[in-house]
Order: structure tokens, then sequence, then C-alpha cells
């Protein structure tokens, strides 16, 4: 493959959703073929955007590629009947990379993944299972649906399949890239069309590692809800805290006595204070 190719990006890790695609990304990203953009890109799934717009914000995000191969990921577009068509229409070459996993472990992994970021009340999973797959909670919790909807595989890849030929889709499983996470990574590269080899990091640390007892599952929902707003499609930063903030409190000192700091310096990380609220008991027991 080649980013010379038509076609608003190259390739598309469309799913499954808690199938380990973030790690796949992660080891992805780090390859020196790909330019892999950060997180998930909704684009292809939003209605309120033309085809022309789509094509103008991956232009934009794909500005620093360099005929690096383009890539985004978004698990969603696995079980989004409407998303084939539409990049098909814009990127009719793109490779897809689809990840399964065991549909019954996704479902309870996505039903925690909800009640942490708020979409479902948080409560035990024998019930709140059984009241999601009954449709309680459809027309009060606009994501409920999905812990459903998004492990019905065989339908999603019916309808990929009716817009690309088979040679364009690869399918693995969240299972083998547990076990052997460097062969399914050569595989994915063979696919793409990169140099095999390689083992990057990413593709073996530890990426939305979840919190299953109901104590921190509260705690976790009332942080996130106090960061983010979710509107069907997407999901917003209410506000943004500095990319480190004690490093500001020491930045003059730091510059006046190089050398001399008892911390190290850290890499920015615009999520850092997030992270480390989330890891603080202390802050989650007391919001």
């Amino acid at each position: 493959m080649s980013a010379a190719q038509p076609g608003v990006v190259d390739a598309i890790v469309i799913g499954a959703q808690k199938a380990g695609s973030t790690s796949l990304q992660a080891g992805l990203a780090e390859h020196s073929a790909v330019f892999m953009t950060e997180g998930e890109d909704p684009v292809f799934e939003r209605t309120d955007l033309t085809p022309d717009q789509m094509a103008a914000h991956l232009a934009k995000a794909f500005a620093p590629a360099a005929g690096r191969l383009r890539m985004i990921k978004r698990p969603n577009y696995l079980c989004l009947s409407h998303v084939p068509a539409t990049v098909a229409a814009l990127a009719p070459q793109a490779r897809l990379i689809v990840v399964l996993r065991d549909p019954v472990k996704r479902a309870l992994s996505a039903y925690i993944h909800m009640q942490r970021f708020g979409f479902l009340p948080v409560e035990p999973a024998e019930e709140g299972m059984a009241r999601v797959f009954d449709g309680v909670y459809d027309a009060d919790y606009a994501r409920a649906a999905e812990v459903r909807t998004f492990g019905r595989y065989a339908e999603g890849l019916a309808s990929w399949a009716a817009h690309f030929p088979k040679e364009q889709i690869w399918v693995t499983t969240f299972e083998r890239l547990i076990a052997d996470p460097g062969a399914v990574f050569d595989e994915a590269c063979t696919f793409l069309g990169i140099a095999t080899g390689q083992r990057p990091d990413g593709l073996t640390r530890v990426h939305n590692e979840g919190a299953y007892d109901p104590a921190s599952l509260a705690a976790f929902a009332r942080v996130n809800a106090a960061f983010f707003q979710y509107t069907p499609g997407r999901m917003h930063r209410r506000f943004r805290l500095p990319v480190n903030p004690w490093r500001s409190r020491t930045a003059c000192w730091r510059s006046a006595r190089p050398g001399r700091c008892a911390r190290p310096r850290r890499p920015p990380n615009r999520n850092s204070a997030r992270r480390w609220l989330h890891a603080s008991p202390l802050i989650m027991l007391t919001i």
C-alpha cells in the first residue's frame, strides 16, 4: 500500500469495540511506515457532515503524514450499518482491520465501560446486564443498546463485505492478540504491505484498564461526568486542564537552576491530570 493511492484514508481499524483494537492501534502507531491519528475518529459516522467536509477533516488530520500510510481507528464502525457505504464512497481502496472477541466477554467489558463513563447506572452486572439486554435503559441512556448491537459481528461484517472485497478486510481475534501479539502484529503488517518484524511497546501495554467493583465504578463515573459530555457519536471534553499542573509551578526555578531538580522532567501529556485523578483513591473517594 501507499499513501499516494486515491482516497482520504488508507486503512481503518473498524472494530470491534472492547476487543483490543486500542492495543493494535498503539502498536501500528509506532511503525515507521504508518501515520496513525490519535484516539478514535468518528468522522465517517457523523451524519451532520457532507462528504467534502469529511475529506477536509481527514486531509487536515493527515497533513503531517509525509507519505506514510494514513490510518484511523474507530471500533464503533464495525456494527454501524450506514458507515460502510460512506467509507466506500470516500476511500474505496481502504484496508479494513477487524479484531473480534468472545461476544459474551465483550458485552460484559462494554457494560463495565459504559458504567465507568456514566452511560449506564452503576449496579451489579447480574441485574444490569439483564436490563440492558431487555432494552430497559434504551430510552434514557443513548448508548445502552451498543452493549447488544456492537456484538453482532456477522451483521457488521456482512455490511462491510457488501461494499468491500474480502481481500481488503482482515479479521483476527482479541484472544490471539493476547496470546501471541508479535505474530498478530506481523500479520497486520503483511496485510497492510509494510515491513514486519517490529515489536512496538504499545502493542503489549495495558490500555483502557477497567475497574469492576461498584464503589470504584461510581467514583470513575463522577470524575468522567465532570470532564466529558456525550452527544450521539461524539464525546466532548468539558474543559481542559494544564498539560502538567505541577510543572507550571516549577518552570521558573527549573530554567534558572538546570540540572539541579530533584524530579526528572516528564514528556508533555495532555491527559496526565485526568489520569492522576483516576489513579488517586483519595480523590475518587472524596468527589
